[in-house]
Order: structure tokens, then sequence, then C-alpha cells
């Protein structure tokens, strides 16, 4: 696993327009290879006014071998929270649950046959392996509710500028085939990234939704020890933690 450790805060703007912020961070690998993932985004600018988002995600990873051990989210979008729980055992035993409280409650249980990862991890091995031009990677993705293969086509190298920095960077051209949820792939025309070849930093993203455009560039990187930032946070103390366990949980706000 060779991303760099650290919290990467990235711009976001809808057809030009600043709509919000993202933060990705990864911790340092312990000595026995485990590391931490997290991701949070939140709405910003005039967008505020009409829609509110508030995003963070967590992932506990064994790099020896890679595999992920248990995935967790929770968003509120326009004050409704929705909390995502994988967890993931032996023998490619899978344990989900999905529930927005006082709504809907879904479990699940199933096998899988090979890697299967959540969205975190599967961003973090596409950016760590050898990037090769005219490449291609597959992933065996489920975000706690969908499955989907999520495939990286790498056609080369390009010269960018990103917040007045210029990079050689790898550019890598995602798609995404839904297993379960196949309306959804209408939401996601189309995308690409891209990787610093140096730093491997994913350092830009730019993808063409249902209506208009969206594009991400990394604006600060900081040492993963550094607190996130306050913006993303979830503020509300009476919304239920994210490290909850499958089973058990009450829905009381």
């Amino acid at each position: 696993m060779s991303y760099p450790a650290g919290r990467y805060l990235y711009q976001i703007h809808w057809q030009g327009i600043h709509v919000g912020q993202a933060e990705f961070a990864v911790s340092p690998p312990t000595e026995d290879g485990r590391v931490t993932l997290e991701a949070r985004a939140w709405s910003g600018g005039i967008v505020k006014l009409f829609y509110s988002l508030k995003h963070v995600s967590q992932t506990n990873v064994n790099t020896k071998p890679f595999q992920p051990t248990r995935f967790s989210s929770r968003q509120i979008e326009n004050s409704r929270p929705t909390y995502r729980l994988v967890e993931y055992g032996d023998g490619g035993l899978i344990k989900t649950r999905f529930w927005r409280p006082g709504k809907f409650d879904e479990h699940r249980e199933f096998h899988s046959n090979n890697l299967t990862l959540d969205p975190l991890s599967a961003g973090l091995l596409a950016a760590s392996i050898p990037l090769k031009e005219n490449s291609t990677e597959k992933f065996d993705v489920f975000n706690g509710k969908h499955r989907f293969i999520l495939t990286f086509t790498i056609p080369g190298t390009e010269e960018i500028t990103v917040n007045k920095e210029k990079f050689t960077a790898w550019k890598a051209v995602p798609a995404v085939e839904r297993l379960t949820d196949t309306k959804g792939e209408n939401r996601l025309r189309s995308a690409v990234l891209w990787i610093d070849s140096k730093s491997k930093k994913i350092i830009k993203l730019e993808s063409k939704v249902l209506i208009g455009h969206i594009r991400a560039e990394l604006i600060q990187t900081l040492p993963f020890d550094a607190p996130p930032n306050p913006r993303g946070r979830l503020q509300n103390p009476e919304e239920l933690p994210i490290d909850l366990p499958l089973d058990g949980v009450s829905d009381k706000k």
C-alpha cells in the first residue's frame, strides 16, 4: 500500500460554482499493516441556501493481505440522516445494515467468492497499485446497499495544473457496472480522475452528472493527526455515532 498518509482537502465546483468541500484521510499503517480511511463531504457556498449535505465514512483495512474489515457511513441530507454499516468476516462473509431512524432498517448477509471492497478501500487500492499506460483494473465494490463492478482504465499521463501547481499525472477513467441498481448508472454519465505520478495522490476529478459537470481539486494536504476540518463535522450531538455494531442499535434520536 503506497498511498501517502495524510489529510487531503478538496474544493468542489458544479458548473464553475463552488458547492462544497471534501476531505480524504489515510492513516499511517500500523506494524501489522492496518490502515484507517476517512472521507468527509459537506455542502457550501450558495448551494447551502437550498440544499444541505454532511457526509462522513470510515473504513478499517488490513493491507497484509489487502482486505477491508469494517465500513461505516452516515449522511445527513436536508436534515434526513441515513446510516450504513458493513462488516467483512471469514470465508467471504459480509454482513450489512442500512437504515434511516424511524423510516426503515434493512439487514443483509451474503458470501462473496472474491475480494469485495467498500468505496474507500477500492479507491485506495486503485491509487496504490502500479499504474501502466493502457492498463485496466477491475474491483468488486459493495457500498452497504448496492454492489457494482468498478473499472479503471489508464490511457496514460498528462501535464495538468491544479491550484497553480503543475503536475505530471496519470489519467484514470472509471466506469461503473451496477449489479443491483441498474437505474443508478444513469446518474453518473462519465468521470475522469488524475493521480500525481510522483506522490500517487489523487489531485483532480471531473465528472459529468445528470445535470452539468462537477470538478474537485486538491487544495491542501495536512498530516493525518491534524484535526478534521470542522465544517465537515456533524454538529448535532444527538446523532448516532459512526462506530455502531450491526445489531442491537436503538433508533432513538
